[in-house]
């Protein structure tokens, strides 16, 4: 998956970064990417980012509401939507033809350049994202990455979900979200990412018709460190059969070797049906149905943890043998077949999930706002073959620590229930 020929990046007229991963024959997808995520909350509003997200896509001057705005893309099979996390909020839109790339401008004149937030929007929106929040509030693995949140990231710009509460969305003003509008929506902050059949200066040309808005003023100030922090064990109380745990560490930062190293452990430990704990919580002792390692957070801070659910009088019994595994593999370390056996499967399935131009633009995106490209596809392979054991047993030495574990928890058990020895 060599992008050395296609990856193509250049600047339009205002200086903003547009990038390029050349897919012949292929539908195109383009994000813009504006570094403007909800870790830059004002500490008063939590959810302020994802607000604007729902705002924006509202309807301009030209196209009044958000059905005719989908309606222009749509008409020619194409499709624009939105989303938050707590790095960045993105504009997506798909087409199939880029004879009708014009329509892309459209959608991005109309929410990057000349939203109308209308104040009748306003109001509407608020009671959507609310109920939004509340539907967030019946999943059990949304409110367990909720608490994951509170206990790992506490006193940090990570600590809230990114929806918010709903009191925190009923706060939001909305004389102070239109002042707001320009500074969340800087020029500077933006980064396009394409991915599909069109040339980078036919894509430039077309992006060279936008005018987008300028501020001198500077978002919120991230807050990263939380030492002294130190509470363990945290649990949600919800009324259903099972609880919900993640038992995890603390996280290096993304698009690291270490986290690349992490990963690869994660997957040994939980990646899959050949997996070490599956094997042991599933087929051995049908203690669980599925168990995954999974990142949670921004690029600078996250936690990595073990993702699984269980009868309320099972918890202590799964939390034993994760803690056990976890244990053996920092005496015994990993196999040679286990590392080989991972990378094989890393590298090999890339072939399978990348196929389409919307994942090679979600692989890319985050990547091209902080490291401006450094970590491609092809970075992301030569470390996974560059792989040793003994960079594994660094990781396991360094970041499972008998010191550094949380638990979080939703569900009937409670937190003095549950007996850590680790």
């Amino acid at each position: 998956m060599n992008t050395s020929n296609s990856r193509f990046e250049k600047k339009i007229k205002n200086g903003i970064r547009v990038v390029l991963y050349y897919r012949p024959n292929s539908p195109i997808t383009t994000d813009a990417i504006i570094h403007s995520g909800s870790k830059f909350d004002p500490k008063k509003t939590p959810g302020f980012s994802h607000f604007f997200e729902h705002l924006v896509v509202n309807g301009s001057e030209k196209f009044p509401t958000k059905d005719l705005l989908a309606e222009h893309i749509e008409s020619v099979g194409g499709f624009f939507g939105a989303m938050t996390s707590q790095d960045s909020i993105t504009i997506r839109t798909e087409i199939p033809d880029k004879n009708d790339y014009e329509r892309v401008v459209d959608i991005f004149e109309a929410t990057l350049s000349k939203p109308s937030l209308d104040k009748k929007y306003f109001d509407n929106e608020k009671n959507v994202v609310i109920k939004e929040i509340k539907m967030s509030q019946s999943n059990p693995h949304r409110i367990l990455i909720r608490v994951c949140r509170e206990l790992f990231f506490k006193e940090t710009s990570f600590e809230h979900d990114v929806l918010g509460t709903s009191e925190s969305i009923s706060k939001i003003d909305y004389k102070e979200t239109v002042l707001n509008y320009e500074k969340w929506f800087d020029r500077k902050r933006i980064t396009f990412v394409a991915s599909g059949d069109i040339l980078i200066d036919d894509l430039v040309n077309h992006l060279d018709k936008l005018n987008l808005n300028e501020s001198n003023e500077d978002l919120p100030e991230v807050i990263i460190s939380n030492e002294g922090v130190n509470n363990n064990i945290l649990n949600s109380f919800i009324d259903i059969p099972q609880t919900h745990l993640c038992f995890g560490f603390l996280s290096p930062m993304s698009f690291t070797k270490d986290m690349l190293h992490l990963t690869l452990l994660g997957d040994i430990l939980a990646g899959g049906r050949s997996s070490r704990l599956t094997k042991k919580l599933r087929y051995e002792k049908g203690l669980i149905y599925s168990i995954q390692s999974q990142r949670v957070g921004g690029v600078e801070k996250g936690l990595f943890g073990f993702f699984t659910s269980t009868e309320d009088d099972k918890v202590q019994d799964v939390i034993n043998e994760i803690i056990s595994e976890i244990k053996n593999i920092k005496e015994k370390g990993i196999t040679d077949f286990e590392l080989n056996f991972i990378k094989s499967k890393k590298i090999k399935s890339l072939k399978r999930s990348m196929q389409t131009s919307n994942s090679w633009v979600d692989f890319h995106e985050v990547d091209e706002i902080f490291t401006k490209g450094d970590y491609t596809i092809d970075t992301y392979i030569e470390e996974i073959e560059n792989t040793k054991i003994d960079d594994i047993k660094k990781i396991i030495d360094k970041y499972f620590g008998e010191d550094n574990w949380k638990l979080a928890m939703c569900g009937k058990t409670k937190t003095e229930d549950i007996k850590i020895k680790f």
